[in-house]
């Protein structure tokens, strides 16, 4: 009744019916049946009187419904473990080229849509083309695994993982490939992270400076590093049949005895498990010398394992640790007399903040004796009005994990002195933390005539600004790369470039024209070559350009000079338009001063002949007058009376006086001649 109340449609229809219902047998059990329910027209065979005959067909389908039930179980398990795993399904028929992708995979290889909608072209477009022909091979069923790269939109690299099976009809032809995928990304990345790791790892074992043993459960040494072959004067190809329980390896206790091979540390540690810290040990080299070594030594296990399978040893050599427990006290006492004798005040507090250590300095700084400092807190060396501030300083260093820190930040801080003068100071606080106890350490400087100087040197600044500012050439630095560094008033009038516009650029390209500039270049070579010692080359004359292009002769002087370690080149470049006009002016004048001066050696050559003629034509008769004057006056031509003898004296006095002008003349002649010769005499003064 059940099942024809459910077929009564299909019946007056006349359609065939299909469904699936739950039916009770004749025992009360419950079956799962499959009903198919066909109706015949009248006049059939089997038509009943009263009309259409039905055919009812009932298959028991409670088996076949448990098996869907468990397989739908197991597929949803199967589902929930890889999305656990975080992988994705995939079928594939190669030969309908149809294939399914789950959401999990897709995911995987970040491809957008829908999961179904994805093609193996898809799928293979999205991958590494080196990387394609692998993934092919898997989806054609030649191979089984494939690890593949994709490379994403944003631009990061993922590692892919696939796996799969082929299915085969009989005639072992591929129907379908069924698989995984997963993101082997984070894999990929430990991988080279671990090699990465064991490389850093190998890489700090070979640069140790203590020496690495490793024991196997076996006595055979696996790791020996080279400080190990350097403490041991024993290499690794000489150990590599070697245990360290070996009778060649001599190991004595502290106390001089021997110790036995298998009380040495690493086969003691493998024996027993237990770890070995900072035992003291003398081992005999090869050489017959005698090295102690403070030795550790640790054992490895394997997860699970109660025992270990192996045991590594450290090692170091103290053999000069007694020597430098010594150079420790000495260095002590040097560091005291450093204490005691440096410019610094040097203060030292313990964890209470009390005074432990006041040097000399810090006794000249605040003029307060040792012996009145120690014991008392450091805030009598602070105003008042900064105290608080300090203390917060001292307190916060105190929590912090810096072993050091300044404490001349701004605000500037201040100390002062017994007679209450307040001075400026900077300070340096660090921490050091010896047996378990902190003490801080605080360095402090008077820095008055430091203050002082530097405002002198800002007033000296301002001063060499103006003045370069005010120079009536163009003053420029730069730096050896030719940035320029200064660039004055002088320098924007004649090149028109402005201070901010010129700074950090190319000397060469603001000064020189295109033309001129390897000359230019050259020229600072030849400034930083130099071998005479001399810092400066003068009148290098060139031809620069300004900003707009206007040709500009330059005369330039280089100078070079080394600012810590740095070398600082400045150019004096002044314009050298006016001189060369004057240059060129003089020139002119001089080629005229020339011609002048030719003229007017021809004219005092023609005067010298002049006066040389004239005088020869004068003295000889001028001779003649005075001579027969003489005579007239002697009276060799007769007696004269007094009066004609005074007149003729006056007549020779007269000729010799001009006789004697002309003698001066022919003299100045002869000086201007350089014909003139000198006669030294003896004469009284």
């Amino acid at each position: 009744r059940t099942l024809l109340s459910a077929a009564r449609p299909a019946l007056q229809d006349r359609r065939t019916w299909l469904g699936e219902h739950v039916l009770e047998d004749i025992n009360g059990a419950s079956r799962e049946v499959s009903a198919l329910a066909v109706t015949h027209p009248a006049g059939a065979a089997h038509d009943a009187e009263d009309g259409p005959c039905v055919s009812l067909m009932l298959r028991d389908i409670s088996r076949l419904k448990e098996v869907e039930r468990v397989l739908g179980a197991e597929h949803q398990h199967l589902a929930l473990a890889l999305g656990a795993a975080r992988m994705g399904t995939f079928e594939f028929d190669p030969e309908h080229e149809t294939s399914y992708w789950s959401a999990e995979a897709a995911r995987i290889l970040r491809l957008a849509g829908a999961v179904r909608s994805l093609t193996r072209e898809d799928v293979l477009a999205a991958i590494d083309p080196d990387d394609r022909p692998q993934l092919q091979s898997l989806l054609e069923g030649h191979a089984r695994a494939a690890e593949v790269r994709r490379r994403t939109d944003q631009g990061d690299l993922v590692w892919l993982e696939f796996y799969a099976d082929a299915i085969r009809a009989p005639d072992d032809r591929v129907v379908q490939i069924v698989g995984v995928v997963r993101d082997a990304t984070k894999r990929r990345v430990a991988e080279a992270a671990l090699i990465d790791s064991e490389a850093r790892f190998r890489s700090v074992i070979e640069s140790m400076d203590e020496g690495v043993a490793l024991q196997d459960r076996s006595g055979e040494l696996r790791l020996w590093n080279p400080a190990a072959e350097r403490i041991l004067g024993v290499g690794a190809e000489q150990i590599a049949s070697h245990t360290s329980a070996a009778p060649r390896w001599r190991i004595l206790r502290e106390d001089g005895s021997e110790l036995a091979g298998a009380d040495h540390p690493l086969p003691t540690t493998v024996r027993t498990g237990q770890a070995l810290r900072g035992a003291v040990y003398c081992v005999r080299k090869p050489s017959g010398e005698r090295v102690w070594l403070s030795v550790s030594a640790t054992p490895l296990f394997r997860a699970g394992e109660a025992t270990p399978h192996a045991g590594v040893a450290t090692f170091t050599d103290i053999t000069a640790l007694r020597e430098l427990v010594d150079r420790a006290r000495e260095s002590e006492g040097r560091l005291t007399a450093m204490i005691q004798f440096a410019m610094d005040a040097v203060i030292s507090l313990d964890e209470s903040h009390r005074i432990t250590v006041f040097n000399a300095a810090a006794e000249r700084i605040f003029g307060v004796p040792a012996s009145a400092a120690l014991g008392g807190t450091i805030d009598r060396f602070i105003p008042e009005r900064h105290r608080e501030q300090h203390r917060g300083h001292i307190d916060r260093f105190s929590a912090s994990m810096s072993t050091t820190r300044s404490m001349a930040s701004p605000p500037t801080l201040f100390g002062v002195r017994a007679n209450g003068e307040e001075f400026p100071l900077e300070a340096t606080i660090s921490r050091v933390r010896v047996s378990g106890r902190v003490t801080m350490t605080v360095i402090l400087r008077d820095v008055t005539e430091y203050r002082a100087i530097e405002a002198e040197r800002r007033r000296s600044a301002a001063r060499l600004h103006a003045i370069v500012d005010s120079a009536n050439d163009a003053i420029v630095c730069f730096d050896s790369a030719g940035a320029v560094s200064v660039w004055n008033a002088e320098a924007e009038r004649i090149f028109g470039w402005r201070e901010a516009e010129a700074l950090g650029r190319d000397v060469g390209e603001l000064i020189t024209s295109p033309e001129t500039r390897g000359e230019f270049t050259a020229f600072l070579a030849c400034l930083r070559d130099r071998r005479d010692g001399s810092p400066r080359l003068r009148n290098f004359e060139t031809e620069g350009v300004d900003r707009t292009g206007r040709r500009i002769p330059l005369d330039i002087t280089l100078s070079l000079a080394m600012i810590d370690g740095e070398a600082l080149q400045s150019a004096i470049i002044r314009d050298d338009t006016h001189r060369r006009e004057a240059q060129r002016v003089l020139f002119e004048r001089s080629e005229e001063l020339a011609r002048v001066n030719v003229e007017l050696g021809q004219a005092l050559r023609v005067k010298d002949e002049f006066l040389a003629t004239v005088s020869h034509e004068l003295r000889t008769p001028l001779q003649a007058v005075i001579g027969l004057s003489m005579a007239l006056n002697a009276g060799h031509y007769g007696e004269i009376s007094h009066t004609q003898k005074g007149i003729v004296r006056a007549v020779a006095t007269s000729g010799e006086l001009l006789l004697q002008l002309i003698n001066d003349l022919l003299d100045l002649t002869k000086v201007e001649a350089h014909q003139l010769s000198l006669t030294p005499i003896e004469t009284d003064i």
